[in-house]
């Protein structure tokens, strides 16, 4: 891709920066890698992933943060991004296993629609989580700015555990700006534990999470099935840290089932109350 000009206002948004494996997008769109594995559609704004295995540093998203796949616009602008779609297709896996202070698997900057009859597995497995306590981590399997549907799909991520004496650590599986939808497949979301090496609890402004999903703009499913799961937290983190299976009480439909545990393997489940919320590590809906 050109990556556009500040110097004339006239003319369009530079299009969307898409990055797998530090390879950007522009050249080889129907074969990134060779083998098949890898295309991107950019008249459709559609990936599609093909029995695909990456484990690495990825690419850079933004300052100290890595991930596998990378889809924002560069230069910035306030433009709205076109929205990506992922098509999976066999047995896929994307691994963050570099030191950034801030890994991803996924960094989306724009609405996301995963599709396929195919899976993918998403891990943030960094190095670098167990050091420099006193420096802000933050870890996602999937981190979407905008809004979330799964159409289809066997889609799992799992964000890392941290170590930290910060005020502000965020560990969730799958975050999502906007809206999460899923009207088929399953999703899985594991937010990694948080230690706390220091006292935090007198603290009331700070805030941080791990969360095994979070859907800002509220979780809704309509097929399909929806996991998620929190290690919870050792210490004493912030008054505002949160250690939850979901930030908000999904909506589905009444022939649903959904099920609840303040263990996060899920044990000893029972029938989901959304009066007990934030005490739930686990949860399953489908």
């Amino acid at each position: 891709y050109s990556m556009g000009s500040r110097a004339a206002p006239e003319r369009e948004s530079p299009p969307p920066d898409t990055r797998i494996n530090r390879r950007q997008m522009a050249a080889n769109c129907g074969d990134v890698f060779g083998g098949g594995t890898v295309s991107y559609d950019p008249g459709t704004h559609t990936l599609t992933l093909t029995n695909y295995t990456y484990s690495g540093e990825g690419a850079i998203c933004d300052d100290s943060m890595y991930a596998c796949i990378v889809y924002k616009r560069i230069p910035w602008t306030s433009e709205p991004l076109e929205p990506l779609t992922l098509k999976l297709v066999g047995s896929n896996a994307l691994t963050y296993s570099g030191d950034a202070l801030n890994g991803r698997g996924m960094y989306i900057s724009s609405d996301l629609t995963i599709e396929g009859d195919g899976s993918l597995t998403v891990t943030d497995a960094g190095t670098l989580y167990e050091e420099y306590p006193d420096v802000q981590h933050t870890s996602y399997g999937i981190y979407v700015n905008g809004s979330l549907t799964v159409n289809g799909g066997t889609v799992s991520a799992a964000s890392h555990g941290l170590t930290t004496a910060n005020l502000s650590p965020f560990s969730t599986g799958v975050y999502c700006y906007g809206k999460l939808t899923v009207n088929g497949g399953s999703l899985t979301g594991h937010g990694g534990k948080v230690t706390f090496t220091e006292d935090l609890s007198s603290n009331d402004t700070a805030y941080g999470d791990g969360c095994g999903i979070i859907g800002f703009e509220g979780i809704e499913i309509n097929g399909g099935s929806l996991t998620a799961s929190s290690a919870g937290i050792d210490g004493n983190g912030p008054q505002k840290f949160s250690s939850q299976a979901v930030n908000a009480a999904p909506t589905y439909p009444s022939t649903f089932t959904a099920t609840a545990s303040t263990d996060a393997s899920g044990a000893g489940t029972e029938t989901f109350d959304s009066s007990k919320l934030s005490s739930y590590l686990y949860f399953h809906v489908e």
